[in-house]
């Protein structure tokens, strides 16, 4: 069974957080995504929500339609005591 987790995240954040496609994206709203994701170390997503306003989620922004992202929890592989990274 896949592990998931689940982010309330802004809407505008798709593009980049599913395909990897940061055209279009200012340099301080892309510099909060790539902070985001790095405090947060989140594997592929797997599904987005549907959209809504809210005035907090799980980013450091306030105020915006935000839906929830869903994640694949990329788990380490232990090998015969040994820690093997799937990255």
């Amino acid at each position: 069974m896949i592990k998931t987790e689940e982010f309330l995240l802004p809407v505008h954040w798709a593009s980049y957080l599913i395909n990897g496609d940061a055209t279009g994206y200012e340099d301080h709203e892309f510099d909060e995504i790539e902070e985001w994701c790095t405090c947060n170390a989140p594997g592929p997503c797997l599904d987005v929500g549907e959209a809504s306003f809210c005035w907090r989620g799980d980013d450091s922004t306030l105020g915006a339609d935000r839906a929830v992202f869903t994640f694949q929890v990329i788990e380490e592989l232990v090998s015969d005591g040994e820690v093997v990274s799937w990255e």
